[in-house]
């Protein structure tokens, strides 16, 4: 049950039940804007990473942390705004980001082989 004060919203196709309560300015700023401000220079920070590489995987990595942080950031807005169709983007957008970081995993590895055995490896 709810206290005064609090929401609760159900997550869309789920039984998962998230309750927020009232939130404490910390600075004049409620916390949700302050960590919406901590992600965006994470996200600075990972574009910087993206740019500068100097590797392909150093750029991989760094746009697979751009991903996640954007599934980070759209999570925070979901609850901030009592928006919960927004955590089901949320999650469609970290799974993805998963499954591209694994086939990267994948093509890394594959090549890895050819480098090793001078030749390319069978598809199966």
């Amino acid at each position: 049950m709810s206290e005064p004060g609090s929401m609760e919203f159900t997550v869309p196709m789920t039984d998962l039940v998230i309750e927020t309560h009232d939130v404490t300015p910390v600075l004049g700023l409620p916390i949700y804007d302050i960590a919406l401000v901590m992600i965006g220079v994470s996200m600075l920070m990972a574009m910087i990473r993206l740019l500068r590489g100097p590797t392909l995987a150093d750029r991989v990595v760094a746009l697979d942390l751009l991903a996640f942080f954007a599934a980070g950031a759209i999570s925070i807005i979901a609850v901030g705004t009592n928006r919960p169709e927004l955590m089901m983007v949320a999650i469609v957008v970290a799974l993805l980001t998963f499954m591209g970081t694994a086939a990267f995993a994948l093509y890394l590895e594959r090549q890895g082989r050819e480098a090793e055995t001078g030749r390319p490896r069978d598809a199966f």
